[in-house]
């Protein structure tokens, strides 16, 4: 009985080993007992609230996260102060900036340091998975935001050379440049879900919501919501004055998808002019 245990125990390090040689380093791997979910490492928000209705302590790392909302609701500023909480813990972060608007004053204002930070602007969508698909083989980069909205990602020629012919989609209402960019968001989160477990690098996605057929929907599409691990919805909820001035505003935080705890909870964050955020 042991002597079938031994021999069973070499034919499957042996399958680990064809694997691994074939498809790569972890391609296939033996778990454990103390292989759970709550050994994935994290980066903490900042906000002890905010990581507590995450329920692991803060954003994963080896996963893809998306935060998405309204415009003006608080979405950079809140991965901005997580780029400088990962700073803290000696990461180095990245950030993809198709829109072209970084602002490396309001970075620095909020604790982020900027000789610790990779700022990427590329043209298109396709140039900017590229790009993340590089920083994703990096074990030295800890944190990857991708700022992507609808309108940053238009239906340009050199898209349209990578991509084969688009079926028509039987989604009414759908668009050409709809479709291409569905199809590069696809085939782009497929692959950059591999890359990020094998170098443990936390990749989010700020994504805008835009009205598609009458429904507010993320504009990362059918696909972010398939791939991301963890997805937060930041609303404006009440506005924060200071005698006649708006000094800031209430961001309320939902967690609307999490594969590593329980999800739907939520929780309230002050977000002030003066560069101060605080839980409320």
């Amino acid at each position: 009985m042991v002597a079938s245990f031994v021999d069973r125990s070499i034919l499957l390090d042996q399958l680990i080993l064809s694997a691994e040689q074939r498809w790569g380093y972890k391609a296939l791997v033996r778990l454990s007992p103390s292989s759970t979910v709550s050994c994935v490492p994290v980066i903490p928000t900042g906000f002890s609230s905010f990581d507590s209705v995450l329920g692991i302590g803060g954003i994963p790392r080896g996963r893809i996260s998306e935060i998405f909302g309204a415009r003006s609701s608080g979405k950079t500023t809140l991965v901005m102060k997580l780029i400088a909480m990962g700073q803290l813990n000696g990461g180095v972060a990245a950030y993809i900036d198709l829109l072209h608007t970084f602002d490396p004053v309001y970075a620095t204002q909020l604790g982020i340091d900027l000789g610790h930070l990779l700022v990427a602007r590329p043209n298109n969508l396709a140039e900017a998975l590229r790009i993340a698909t590089s920083l994703s083989c990096s074990k030295d980069v800890a944190l990857i935001i991708f700022d992507y909205t609808t309108s940053s990602s238009g239906n340009s020629k050199e898209e349209n050379a990578h991509l084969p012919k688009v079926p028509d989609s039987p989604i009414k209402g759908s668009q050409p440049h709809q479709e291409i960019r569905s199809h590069l968001m696809s085939t782009g989160l497929r692959n950059l879900l591999s890359l990020i477990d094998k170098s443990g690098a936390a990749l989010v996605f700020i994504n805008d919501l835009c009205s598609i057929n009458g429904k507010e929907e993320s504009t990362g599409g059918l696909a972010m919501k398939f791939y991301s691990s963890v997805r937060v919805n930041v609303s404006r909820k009440d506005w924060i004055r200071c005698r006649a001035d708006i000094a800031g505003w209430v961001a309320r935080v939902t967690v609307v998808k999490n594969k590593l705890a329980p999800p739907f909870g939520a929780t309230e964050l002050e977000i002030i002019h003066e560069n101060r955020l605080r839980a409320a």
